[in-house]
């Protein structure tokens, strides 16, 4: 099993401009205000600042939901059942339009910094424990399944 010299360089450089796209924009940050109130160096890191772009937010929300897993689980489902039945990517689709339309103006005026901050103003910290638990649990699992994607894949481009 021979490496692929050239998968490997056009890997590493892959990499470096993502981390040269990272530390040009961490560069390139600038005290901000929204709404007359000067933003806070958290607030800036979490949420951009309060001013993302629509294109750049739906994009951003595209990059996190599909990753390694969700292409190879697709790719599954569809060469298993047929396109027909492969339903996570319609429900996924309408999900974050639904989020979009009907929290996003809601929470960006009450300053939430993330999706639990409502729940805890309403219903306590336990209930907000709670579903932090349930979302930690599914992370790890999305986590384990990008990272076996990535194993494929450096498996197949790698080492072939």
């Amino acid at each position: 099993m021979a490496v692929n010299v050239a998968a490997v360089v056009v890997l590493v450089l892959f990499y470096l401009a993502i981390l040269a796209v990272g530390l040009l924009a961490a560069y390139k940050v600038k005290s901000k205000t929204f709404k007359g109130e000067q933003i806070g160096e958290l607030e800036t890191s979490l949420v951009a600042g309060r001013d993302l772009k629509t294109s750049v937010g739906i994009f951003t929300m595209i990059a996190t939901t599909v990753g390694g897993g969700f292409i190879n689980g697709t790719a599954e489902e569809v060469a298993r059942a047929g396109l027909v039945w492969t339903l996570a990517p319609l429900g996924i689709f309408i999900g974050l339009n639904l989020g979009g339309a009907v929290y996003a103006k809601k929470m960006r005026s009450a300053r939430y910094l993330t999706m639990l901050d409502p729940f805890q103003v309403h219903h306590g910290n336990l209930v907000t424990f709670l579903i932090y638990s349930a979302s930690l649990v599914g992370d790890l699992l999305w986590t384990a399944s990008i990272l076996n994607a990535l194993g494929l894949f450096m498996c197949c481009v790698l080492f072939s």
